[in-house]
């Protein structure tokens, strides 16, 4: 990604996101004002008029909540308005490629039957290895390893909170809205691309359902009574390979403005390639940023699955280092997940802040037809998912704790030091650890007053 214009003195930042670009289509971030992160909407909306008749443009979309301008104008009065003390960032709005992640069922789906399942869940996993060694591990194993701060597991998942009250916004494929792993915890949600279109999921991949359910699935998920809003931004069913830069700021838009506290952001997408998606650009880092302040809402994103450093496929931290947690994946036996069959695995690096289980993981299915199934898939997606759903414990008992608060939480409750292996360059060794709902602070605290 590279800058044409400086950011220096009052110039903004004019990127060039990888892709397609739409001819004429700009997506504009507005300066904030001295004493918020964001303008108040009248004005900011008034100020966006006046931008367009200035520089020969038009307003096609304001998003208002998150500083952002949809506009139509030629190129040369884009690169003016960059130069415009009024505006932070200029980017193209672009057709991205999406990244592959379509695939069959690592282990054969199944239906099941959904029991309200209290602390400690047993966790029946036969087989520590199920896609080598056979079908054998109908539970989500990652609920076992991140409850405790070192292997082997015990077979249990203890929790003490069930992230109640809690709102979880996953920004995906969507949802299949009636699996019986949600039991009615569904909340309203938006399809970014299309909003006449119905809110549901896509039977091709239903990648979202399987996500949501590791967040707060009844059986499979970290938070079992969280309630989940579901931001379709992926459109799968209608064999679309790609998708526009702005149907992003139309999710995020839409989750600021109409967001239930206390609330998290599940973002299990990255880039399809180094800088190829507008979600790493700095434009967008000042997207999650201002849902930090503003919102007190921190964005969960996964690392990505192409063995790299995850810095080029995942969003980035906002300028003070707030408004995301990454989330690289792990497998069964503390070592980084590689994707045996295609030569990928989770990314690594100074931009993962923390790891999750990624491999084999059980979770919620949809096919179309049956209502109740499920599947084992591998990828950092899941990763990220555990990590929300901590999140979501965590809130449950923190309900006014800001975003920054909740990174700080998850980052320093991490167990350290427990993950084996050749992690990658630079990578932390912190692996998410919920233990109970203050992620087992009091425990040591107490233990240290006794002695």
């Amino acid at each position: 990604m590279s800058c044409l214009f400086s950011s220096a003195g009052a110039y903004a930042e004019f990127l060039d996101i990888q892709g397609k670009k739409i001819a004429n289509e700009f997506i504009v971030t507005l300066s904030a004002d001295s004493n918020s992160q964001t303008l108040p909407k009248d004005e900011f909306i008034a100020k966006g008029k006046t931008l367009a008749a200035q520089y020969q443009g038009r307003v096609l979309r304001n998003w208002s909540h998150i500083g952002l301008l949809h506009m139509s104008m030629d190129e040369n009065d884009a690169r003016r308005l960059a130069l415009d003390p009024n505006v932070k960032y200029i980017s193209p709005n672009v057709l991205e490629s999406m990244a592959s992640t379509k695939s069959s069922c690592e282990y054969g789906s199944h239906a099941y039957t959904t029991q309200v399942v209290a602390s400690p869940q047993i966790i029946d996993c036969q087989d520590p290895n199920p896609q080598v060694n056979g079908d054998l591990c109908y539970d989500n194993w990652g609920l076992d390893r991140i409850d405790q701060k070192s292997s082997p597991r015990n077979g249990l998942y203890s929790f003490s909170s069930t992230g109640n009250s809690v709102h979880v916004y996953v920004v995906d494929s969507g949802l299949d809205v009636n699996h019986a792993e949600f039991n009615g915890r569904i909340g309203n949600g938006h399809v970014a691309y299309n909003t006449e279109e119905a809110m549901g999921e896509c039977s091709l991949w239903p990648h979202g359902t399987h996500v949501a359910g590791v967040i707060a699935g009844t059986t499979f998920g970290v938070a079992k009574q969280a309630t989940i809003h579901p931001v379709r931004v992926l459109n799968y069913c209608a064999g679309i390979n790609e998708k526009e830069s702005v149907i992003y700021a139309e999710a995020f838009n839409w989750i600021s403005e109409n967001h239930i506290s206390p609330a998290v952001v599940n973002m299990s997408i990255n880039a399809a390639s180094v800088h190829s998606s507008w979600i790493t650009s700095s434009q967008f880092a000042d997207v999650v940023s201002r849902l930090a302040k503003d919102k007190n809402i921190i964005t969960v994103n996964s690392a990505g699955n192409n063995k790299q450093h995850a810095c080029g496929y995942t969003v980035s931290a906002g300028p003070d280092g707030d408004g995301v947690v990454v989330v690289g994946g792990i497998n069964e036996f503390d070592e980084i997940w590689e994707r045996n069959y295609s030569g990928g695995g989770s990314n690594y690096g100074s931009c993962v802040d923390v790891w999750a289980p990624a491999a084999h993981i059980t979770s919620a299915w949809y096919d179309g037809y049956n209502p109740d199934l499920t599947c084992g898939l591998s990828g950092t997606s899941f990763a990220a998912a555990h990590v929300t759903g901590a999140i979501a414990l965590y809130l449950q008992q923190h309900p006014e704790a800001t975003a920054n608060e909740v990174r700080d939480a998850i980052i320093n409750a991490a167990t350290t030091d427990a993950l084996i292996g050749n992690l990658g360059h630079e990578s932390p060794n912190r692996l998410v650890f919920t233990g109970n709902s203050d992620f087992g602070w009091l425990i040591p605290i107490i233990t240290m007053l006794l002695l």
